[in-house]
């Protein structure tokens, strides 16, 4: 090849890195496409609509029940049946993500919860703007009790991928525990409180 043709080449190479590095450079420059994360419902929402009904597919799946017919023991035989199981794990641990949301609210505009009782005694459960109040007073609190059902979720997820049925029954078990502490701290504190003795 003549030497006119090899500088043709030569040229046409590097007009090609060229274009390439400049390609290169533009994306890096280019700012990151943000992402809007931003919860749709409040966290009483959440809570009735997927972390209370994933966590009774934990709680139900082993147990023994008791009738007029005799005693049943329930507890997953089929890869069906542990699947199920699984996913209900799976889902209960990704939603502990959800309930961490610091902008997610408590309950919907105009929700009460119930706190109507007899005079004189303390209420069952605060109201949805008391509950908020603590939970933005310590986020980091309120986060803990969020950790600690991730945790036994993924505990959860992992005996149920092992199939150990009487590992899950005490993994229920503790779920509920986790569970209550919870709400002792947020929704329904005065509940073991003595109620104040009428004058």
């Amino acid at each position: 090849m003549k030497a006119a043709g090899w500088i043709v080449v030569l040229l046409i190479a590097v007009a090609g890195t060229a274009l390439a590095t400049r390609q290169i450079m533009l994306r890096r420059a280019a700012p990151p496409v943000a992402s809007e994360t931003a919860p749709i419902v409040s966290l009483k929402e959440l809570m009735e609509g997927t972390v209370d009904p994933t966590a009774d597919v934990l709680f139900e799946s082993v147990a023994v029940v008791s009738t007029l017919a005799g005693t049943e023991e329930r507890m997953p035989h089929t890869d069906e049946d542990w699947a199920k199981v699984q996913n209900a794990a799976l889902t209960l641990a990704e939603a502990t993500n959800l309930v961490k949301m610091p902008t997610r609210r408590v309950a919907p505009p105009g929700d009460k919860n119930n706190v109507g009782v007899a005079e004189g005694e303390p209420h069952p459960e605060l109201s949805p703007e008391e509950i908020q109040v603590k939970i933005d007073a310590d986020r980091a609190k309120f986060n803990k009790f969020a950790d600690a059902l991730r945790d036994k979720a993924i505990e959860a997820l992992n005996v149920t991928k092992a199939k150990k049925g009487e590992a899950l029954y005490q993994i229920g078990s503790d779920l509920d525990q986790v569970c209550e502490n919870c709400h002792l701290e947020y929704w329904y504190p005065n509940q073991n409180k003595p109620a104040k003795t009428a004058p």
